[in-house]
């Protein structure tokens, strides 16, 4: 009865849990208190039934999906850009994008449907990043005494 085929399945759905937190196997197995060939023999078959999901995936639908959370996170982030006076957040909020475009690429890489660079992403979110104006006194003076000195130039 101990090991019932109801007892696998609870210990493999758990065992599911803790590789996808990152734990190597011989920390699953103290803490579900079974021998190491128990949890590698169920890594073996969950590895299986995980291969047989990947084969029924359809990429493009899951594609698509990411595209849709993507447009809408990037939505929010230029809300954010938008609606905010500080710089640091509007910075924050293009690193994050940023972050979800060159996580995206390289998810579509993986499965072949894209070609592109992730370098080639991170210096053109480096070049949006970089191109965000700044508000600050020290600036405004700078920008100020550029515009006396064109002027005078001008007048000349």
């Amino acid at each position: 009865m101990r090991n019932s085929k109801e007892n696998i399945e609870v210990r493999r759905e758990k065992v599911k849990l803790l590789l996808s937190l990152g734990f190597p196997q011989s920390e699953i197995a103290r803490q579900l208190k079974c021998s190491l060939r128990t949890i590698a023999n169920d890594v073996k078959e969950i590895r299986k039934e995980w291969a047989v999901q990947i084969k029924n995936i359809d990429l493009n639908q899951l594609v698509a999906e990411m595209r849709y959370e993507l447009d809408n996170r990037r939505r929010e982030f230029y809300d954010i850009i938008q609606n905010t006076n500080s710089d640091q957040i509007k910075i924050n909020a293009l690193k994050a994008l940023g972050d979800e475009e060159t996580r995206l690429m390289n998810i579509l890489q993986s499965v072949g449907m894209v070609h592109k660079e992730p370098e080639k992403i991170k210096a053109e979110v480096f070049n949006i990043i970089t191109a965000v104006p700044r508000s600050n006194k020290k600036n405004k003076k700078k920008t100020n005494a550029r515009n006396k000195s064109s002027k005078r130039r001008n007048n000349d």
